[in-house]
């Protein structure tokens, strides 16, 4: 690996599913959004003054719709 370059792609393990689930509420304030699924799927790093990490995530949000009816009273 070359300092400031980025790895090859790896696919996610538990940890980065880790640092995944440490983001989303993060992700979710941002957006105004809450995620049904926000699952890590594969992940890249760089290493500088520390490490960097781009991970792909897949992301569900689900459109809740609910009706309701009233009876018209006669």
């Amino acid at each position: 690996m070359l300092c400031g370059g980025l790895a090859a792609e790896n696919p996610a393990d538990d940890a980065i599913q880790k640092i995944c689930e440490s983001m989303k509420p993060h992700a979710e304030s941002k957006a105004g959004k809450s995620y049904d699924v926000f699952n890590a799927k594969s992940y890249k790093t760089q290493v500088v003054a520390g490490k960097n990490y781009f991970i792909k995530v897949i992301i569900i949000y689900l459109v809740k719709n609910n009706r309701t009816s009233d009876m018209l009273q006669y």
